[in-house]
């Protein structure tokens, strides 16, 4: 039996890590949480249609994977866009608590999310 490294080192959760900043107490007004990416979390999705609405599941606030709907939200120039490819930015909202809003930037070495309750 042969198996890649890659699925057997491979992470396919995500996982809570320590505060990347810490010491830097100016981050932790909030009580943030921060997770490392299953590496192949980019591949795995098709952020390359613009207007259709798509599921993505990420960490909520209490460390459970909870699925939310995004749609595209472009905050740069179309010359800026083409600049830079692989910077995309969206909104969404909880699938099952709708009341969460979701921002999200991909960018060439991860994500940045937040999410905002109302």
């Amino acid at each position: 039996m042969f198996f890649s490294t890659q699925y057997i080192l491979g992470q396919n959760k995500w996982a809570r890590v320590p505060n990347p900043n810490e010491g830097g107490g100016a981050f932790e007004v909030f009580g943030e949480n921060y997770y490392r990416m299953p590496s192949n979390f980019l591949e795995t999705k098709s952020f390359a249609n613009k207007s259709i609405q798509q599921e993505i599941t990420l960490p909520n606030e209490k460390g459970e994977e909870e699925v939310f709907l995004i749609t595209p939200a472009p905050l740069l120039s179309e010359s800026l866009s083409a600049k830079y490819p692989k910077i995309k930015t969206f909104k969404g909202r909880s699938k099952s608590r709708p009341k969460v809003q979701l921002r999200l930037s991909t960018l060439p070495n991860g994500i940045n999310a937040w999410l905002r309750f109302k």
